[in-house]
């Protein structure tokens, strides 16, 4: 894990406000420009940023890494897709919040992991369930140490900069850099690229993809839906549209989500079992939920196809 940049005594901005943000969120009307939209977007996962800020610094809530993350996901993704009406500083923006992601990554890894496998150990026997509390012991040691190192990031002049900067991307009015006419705001032009981008990487896996393969769908299935969200019209059909096409990526996701969330999970147990010295019992447990996890990951692989033939359709809809 990098290390977090040096800290400062200048004072970490607590709230909206002391960002220049107005009282209210910004609000993007059906028919406003696209940059409009893109700042309403900024400011709404800025504020949610600054919210988990200040819920980490005085409470260890596994929600507020959690939520951190998605609102720094977001954001990558729709400078990723729309931020060329921003100009340079989009490229910029997306590789400091790929910085501040990566500082919360391994807490939020262990807790989804440590979560996990505390469901897993509730269906053992209790002799196992309580020797597997050793193993769930040292990912919970684990855990701590993680989160000191990712809570320095917040105390950094960089984590300070990026909020700034953020804040100051409400102050631009957009172009296109070429002359061409602003891209619209409808949802079927907004979904058009990580749409297709989608369907190729899909097309190009054999029978029996990779796990890797099937995370990288994963993640392209999560910049379809957050593509969807960005411009989800309030009513009319193309709001039931886009609404489905949503519910559709969420529940690929979840597949391909339950399924790496299983692959690391048995990773860590393994590399657990082979640095740790546990007792006999311990081992046992681990072994036994070891296999679960190679079970439901088979569940995962029928699964996921049929959850995308729903995104298919859902997407064309709306193209």
């Amino acid at each position: 894990m990098n290390a977090p940049a040096p800290a400062t005594n200048r004072a970490l901005p607590t709230t909206a406000a002391q960002l220049g943000l107005g009282i209210e969120p910004l609000v993007a009307r059906k028919n406003d420009p696209l940059v409009t939209h893109l700042r309403a977007a900024i400011d709404g996962q800025l504020r949610v940023i600054i919210e988990r800020q200040q819920g980490l610094r005085s409470v260890d809530e596994p929600e507020d890494v959690h939520q951190l993350r998605v609102a720094v996901r977001r954001l990558r993704a729709i400078l990723r897709e729309e931020g060329a009406v921003l100009g340079e500083v989009a490229s910029s923006l997306r590789d400091e919040l790929k910085w501040l992601a990566t500082a919360f990554g391994e807490v939020r890894d262990l807790d989804v992991l440590i979560e996990g496998l505390t469901n897993d150990a509730a269906a053992l026997p209790e002799p196992d369930r309580e020797a597997f509390d050793a193993v769930l012991a040292a990912f919970a040691a684990r855990r701590s140490e993680a989160r000191k190192v990712a809570m320095r990031t917040l105390r950094t002049a960089r984590y300070r900069k990026l909020l700034q900067a953020l804040a100051d991307t409400l102050q631009i009015t957009g172009h296109t850099g070429d002359g061409a006419p602003e891209r619209s705001a409808a949802p079927g032009e907004l979904i058009r690229k990580p749409y297709r981008k989608l369907r190729k990487d899909i097309a190009k896996i054999g029978e029996v993809p990779t796990d890797d393969e099937l995370h990288d769908l994963r993640i392209r299935g999560k910049r379809l839906r957050y593509s969807a969200e960005f411009c989800r019209p309030r009513n009319g059909k193309q709001a039931k549209r886009t609404q489905k096409l949503i519910k559709a990526t969420k529940r690929m996701q979840t597949v391909l989500g339950d399924h790496n969330d299983s692959v690391v999970a048995e990773q860590r147990l393994r590399h657990l079992l082979a640095e740790e010295q546990l007792d006999t019992p311990a081992m046992l447990a681990a072994g036994r939920l070891i296999e679960r996890h190679a079970e439901q990951r088979a569940r995962h692989r029928v699964q996921w196809r049929r959850e995308w033939a729903n995104v298919d359709k859902r997407a064309r809809a709306l193209l």
